[in-house]
This record gives C-alpha cells, structure tokens and sequence, in this order.
C-alpha cells in the first residue's frame, strides 16, 4: 500500500509546480496546521454551552480540563512519536528515495540534507494534530469530526503528496494521537490538579492565561523552540552524535525542518 500510494503522488508531482509549491507551502505553514486547530480550542476554551449561570460554569470547568488535559496528552504524544523515530528502525522519508523519483519543489530538495537525519516513521505531525482534533471531539462532536477532516485533508494529505511521508506513517501516528489523548484525559481531567487549574482560569485568569497561551503556541508550532533547545543541550553535553556548527542559519534550517 505504501509503494502504490507513494509511485501514484509520484506520478503527479510536477506536472503542476504552481499546485506543488501551494502544497510545500501549506504542509510548512504553522498558522494553517497548529494555530488553526488551537484557534478552534480556544473558541470551545472561551465559549460556554448556554447563558453565564453557575450551572453553565461549572460545565465550562470540566471542558476545559478536559482540554487541558488533552493539550498536555498531546505533548506527550509528541515525545512519544520522536522517541519511536529515534528507537525504531530508520525509515527515509518517499521523497528521499531514488526508485520513487519524486520530482519535489526545490524548497524541499533543500532540505533533503537536514530530512536525511529524521526518520519518516510515525509521522509526528499526525500524532500531534490528531491528538489535537480528539481533545475538540471530547468536547463538542460537530468540532471534533471537522477538525479531524480539517487535519486529514489541510495537514496529512500535502505530506503525503509531497512524498514526507508513507501512508503507514501517518496512518500509525493519528492511531498513537488518539490513543494518547482518549487515554490521557480519562486518567488526567477529572484529577484534583486539572480541577485546580480550570477553577484558577476564572479565578486568576490573568496570571493563568498567559501561561497557557505560551503553551498554546509551543503546541501550534510543534515545540520547535523547545526542540531547539534539546538540539541544543544534546551538541553542548555531547549526547547527540552529530556536530554540526550552530549559526543562526543552522537553526533556522532546524525550524523549518521541524515545521516539515
């Protein structure tokens, strides 16, 4: 299945370079994959079921925990997809491998040095925006089920065209984005501490919510500033094996990577 999918995007890259860079653009562009799908949570965040009557509060509470909750499962599917890209066998990403002959835009023939070091298996963007679309499902199904179309078509389908990744990649990462979240809010938002922290969004909503919108936007970006930041531990202790210069340059490559 992945071989056929993957000759079939073959054979239409570049017959229309103008639809092939909209693709590069849309796949690389974090205002329409994370902000969009955080834009959605925070209208579910902010917006209560019915009038503002306590009973209706207390409805609010529990969907932002559960929001909460599902935010934060989703970081840790994120670790979870790039520990399994480190410890599982290396997968080259479809673009990358000469029988397929994917005629790819240059932006990212480019970065074919840098996506050579990062294993096309599972896709982490399907992990994280999956497990984003099933917190939104959580709380309102309607939401739910068009994120979930929003992520499949606007975020997996360019990776796919674009030959970034396998159709088993993101078919087995949206898997570990749902399991992550159904199980992480069932464990999480009904807990003393994510009661403490919706009931502290009304309380103190100045000293909390600024808070949660860093959080929020380290989400919407894939955590590329704290995977820079481990990038960068990993050159200074010598944990990570490559030795590459850090320039600005090199982290600016390293973003765009991520954003990939």
């Amino acid at each position: 299945m992945d071989e056929t999918i993957s000759r079939v995007m073959a054979l239409l890259l570049g017959r229309a370079p103008g639809f092939d860079a909209i693709m590069l653009t849309v796949s690389a562009s974090n205002l329409l994959k994370g902000a969009a799908l955080i834009a959605a949570a925070s209208c579910l965040w902010i917006a209560p079921a019915g009038g503002a009557t306590p009973g209706n509060r207390i409805g609010l509470a529990a969907d932002r925990a559960i929001l909460a909750s599902a935010m934060l499962a989703s970081c840790v599917g994120e670790v979870i997809a790039l520990a399994l890209a480190k410890l599982m066998p290396f997968r080259l990403r479809p673009y990358l491998q000469e029988d397929l002959a994917m005629h790819v835009p240059q932006g990212l023939r480019d970065l074919a040095p840098r996506m050579m070091e990062q294993s096309s298996f599972p896709s982490d963007h399907a992990v994280l925006f999956f497990a984003m679309a099933t917190g939104l499902w959580l709380v309102n199904r309607r939401a739910g089920w068009l994120a979930y179309a929003y992520v499949a078509t606007v975020i997996a389908l360019p990776r796919l065209y674009l030959g970034l990744h396998f159709a088993s990649d993101i078919l087995v990462g949206g898997m570990i984005g749902v399991t992550v979240v159904l199980v992480g809010v069932r464990l999480m938002a009904d807990s003393a501490p994510m009661r403490w922290l919706a009931a502290q969004t009304f309380e103190r909503p100045v000293l909390v919510n600024p808070v949660l919108m860093l959080i929020t936007f380290q989400i919407a970006t894939m955590l590329s500033d704290m995977r820079d930041f481990a990038d960068l531990a990993g050159h200074l202790t010598g944990l990570d094996d490559d030795r590459p210069q850090i320039t600005a340059l090199n982290t600016a490559a390293s973003g765009t990577a991520h954003s990939l």
